[in-house]
């Protein structure tokens, strides 16, 4: 980014903090901590903050709690959760529901963590860029309108959409700026939705078919 990255970092234990901010500190990101959600929101309301990286599980204010405020009154902020095994269902469940961008797990490898977080920012670089101008056709607008109406998330239609141009599971990760299995569990969830089990049931079931070799 042009501008330094800021990530506002949130666990109620010192010590994770403090391992976040050794993991994170040599990509030269403005690094903000805090053992309280209610000083995060107090921090989200007097300062820039590109990133915010919370715990799931806190004593006064649960992490699904502090991203729900933080949608609902910064929605430019990405939204990351860390969270154990034992509440990873909620993690993909705030997901879902569209609160958070991706989870992260404890305990996490460094290398993935920053790789993770450099995900997150150049999908915030690439959301800031000049949009081109569109070029939707028929189609795209029909495939649109069939997510918008199935009432997905919005990282569940963006992922619908990719699916519907072809491109695998990936170069929708790289696209989107998630992770392998992130991707993996959306691509579940719609044909789940929809009721389908492969990608060309998908296609046929939103209602658009896929281009053939040599059609005429």
């Amino acid at each position: 980014m042009s501008t330094q990255c800021s990530l506002l970092l949130v666990d109620d234990e010192p010590e994770i903090l403090e391992s976040l901010r050794r993991a994170l500190r040599a990509d030269g990101y403005e690094l903000l901590t805090t053992t309280s959600p209610t000083e995060a929101i107090a921090i989200l309301a007097n300062r820039h903050v590109d990133i915010l990286v919370t715990d799931l599980r806190m004593p006064d204010m649960s992490g699904l709690e502090l991203v729900t405020h933080v949608r609902r009154n910064h929605p430019d902020v990405a939204r990351v959760l860390l969270t154990g095994f034992a509440t990873l269902d909620s993690a993909l469940e705030a997901i879902n529901e569209g609160a958070v961008g991706r989870y992260l797990t404890k305990p996490w490898d460094n290398d993935e963590l920053r790789a993770d977080i450099q995900d997150v920012v150049r999908r915030i670089e690439e959301s800031r860029r000049p949009k081109a101008a569109s070029t939707c056709t028929s189609t795209d607008v029909r495939t649109h309108a069939v997510l918008d109406a199935a009432e997905l998330s919005p990282r569940l239609r963006e992922t619908g959409a990719a699916l519907m141009t072809g491109a695998s599971e990936k170069q929708i990760a790289s696209q989107l700026g998630l992770s392998p299995h992130t991707t993996h569990h959306y691509v579940k969830t719609l044909y789940r939705r929809f009721g389908v089990s492969s990608r060309a049931e998908f296609m046929a079931t939103v209602g658009v078919e896929e281009k053939q070799e040599g059609s005429k």
